[in-house]
């Protein structure tokens, strides 16, 4: 995983015949298989996989879109849960959580599955393995199965931000309100 040495960049900034149109990214995920997955404003997803590392290093960009199974929402940000699958979510509830599995997107809501939000804005997977998302409810996917917590008065449910820090302790902070930190 990763790199031996520092890799040095050359950005040109010209059209090229073939090339991709402009993007503004949001969010960027380095996948533990070396990939790099680019969140875009529009809600589309970039994904970089090297082909070759190192000096010289090369890769193959895929776009992938509605016509992907992709259910796009704007401002998406990206996660990985323990089982190295690629989650997106996004602040627009219709996008709800898509799962890329290595072959095709599976889109589902939380609001079918439990009693959580569509709105969600953030992605954590603490030391247990549990993969947890952040919106306007705490979602927590444990063991294969979903569970959603919404408690203004214990944690943030306003676009929250999720966090685990070095001792496993899961940390929530809610736009414009209060932080709340978790530890077993």
């Amino acid at each position: 995983e990763g790199f031996d040495e520092p890799m040095t960049f050359e950005v040109i900034r010209k059209e090229e015949e073939d090339s991709f149109r402009p993007f503004a990214v949001h969010d960027v995920l380095a996948a533990r298989d070396g990939s790099v997955w680019f969140g875009l404003e529009t809600g589309d997803v970039l994904q970089f996989q090297f082909l070759l590392k190192g000096k010289g290093a090369t890769g193959l960009w895929r776009l992938h879109t509605e016509a992907d199974g992709l259910t796009p929402g704007d401002l998406p940000k990206i996660g990985q849960s323990p089982d190295g699958q690629i989650w997106t979510v996004s602040y627009n509830q219709r996008s709800g959580l898509n799962r890329f599995d290595g072959i095709r997107w599976h889109h589902t809501r939380l609001s079918a599955l439990t009693s959580g939000s569509d709105l969600n804005t953030s992605f954590a997977t603490t030391p247990d393995g549990s993969f947890w998302v952040g919106g306007n409810a705490l979602s927590v996917l444990r063991d294969g199965t979903w569970f959603s917590y919404s408690n203004p008065d214990l944690f943030p449910d306003h676009r929250s931000r999720l966090l685990v820090t070095a001792d496993g302790a899961l940390w929530v902070a809610g736009l414009g309100q209060h932080v709340s930190r978790f530890s077993s």
